[in-house]
C-alpha cells in the first residue's frame, strides 16, 4: 500500500517535459510581441520626425547681405545689393528701396519700406527753409502733436496742398519736415515725402505715415551710415 501511494504521488516524466515546453513557447511568444511593439513605436517616431521635416523645413541660415561701395555725386556710398531694386529711369538720380528694419531694427513692421532718392542739389529753396518760406502761408491755425516729437499742421482748403498735412520738427521744421496724405480711410495707407540736403546731395524720402515717427533714426542713419560709411 505504501509503495502504491508513493507511485501515485510522483508525476510522470512526460508531463514535466510538456510543461517546460509550454512555458518556453509562451516566453517566445511574449518576446515576439514585445519586439513587434518596439518596431511599431520606432516606425511611428520615424514617421513623425519625417513629417515635421516635410511640413516645417529647416530654416536656412541668414546670409550676410552683399555690399557695394558706390560713388555718386562726389560722395562715397555703401549700399546693400537688395536696396537697388528701384529703376526709376531718371538720369542723375539714384533710387534705393530699403527695408525699414535695416535702419531701425525690430521697431519697424516687417513690410515697412523707405524709398530714398539721391540727386545733385538744385537751385530751388533749400529743404530746410521750405517749411518757413513756402508752406507756412498755406497752413491753418490748428496744431497737434505727432509721434517722434513732431508737430502736425493741416493745410488750408483752396491751397495747392489741400488735403495734406505737414509734420515738422519744432520750431520751424528746419531739421525735418514731411508732407503727408491726410485721410486714413482709403484702400492705400497715406504716404509721406520729405526732403533733406546732406553732404552735397538732395535726398528725397518716401515712407508710410505711420513710419514718420522714426525720422530721427532715419536721418542719423543717412548721415552716419549711407553717406559716411564706416571703414
Amino acid at each position: 500500500m505504501a509503495r502504491d501511494s508513493a507511485l501515485q504521488k510522483q508525476p510522470h516524466p512526460a508531463f514535466g517535459q510538456y510543461r517546460s515546453s509550454t512555458q518556453q513557447r509562451r516566453i517566445g511568444v511574449d518576446a515576439l510581441v514585445l519586439i513587434l511593439i518596439v518596431l511599431v513605436c520606432v516606425t511611428c517616431i520615424a514617421a513623425f520626425v519625417m513629417s515635421r521635416h516635410l511640413v516645417m523645413p529647416a530654416r536656412e541660415e541668414a546670409q550676410e547681405p552683399v555690399i557695394h561701395d558706390l560713388r555718386f555725386g562726389g560722395q562715397s556710398l555703401r549700399v546693400a545689393e537688395h536696396w537697388l531694386a528701384v529703376r526709376d529711369g531718371i538720369p542723375g538720380r539714384l533710387s534705393l528701396r530699403i527695408p525699414l528694419s535695416d535702419i531701425v531694427g525690430e521697431a519697424a513692421s516687417p513690410d515697412a519700406q523707405l524709398i530714398v532718392a539721391l540727386a545733385a542739389p538744385d537751385r530751388a529753396v533749400a529743404p530746410a527753409d521750405r517749411p518757413r518760406l513756402i508752406y507756412a502761408r498755406f497752413l491753418s491755425s490748428d496744431a497737434s502733436t505727432f509721434g517722434g516729437n513732431l508737430v502736425r499742421r493741416s493745410f488750408r482748403t483752396d491751397t495747392p496742398y489741400e488735403g495734406e498735412v505737414l509734420l515738422l520738427a519744432p520750431p520751424e521744421g528746419r531739421s525735418f519736415a514731411a508732407r503727408c496724405g491726410k485721410r486714413n480711410d482709403g484702400p492705400v495707407a497715406p504716404s509721406c515725402s520729405a526732403e533733406l540736403r546732406r553732404n552735397g546731395l538732395d535726398i528725397q524720402l518716401q515712407m508710410a505715415k505711420t513710419d514718420v515717427r522714426h525720422w530721427e533714426r532715419i536721418v542719423m542713419w543717412l548721415t552716419t551710415d549711407l553717406l559716411a560709411p564706416r571703414d
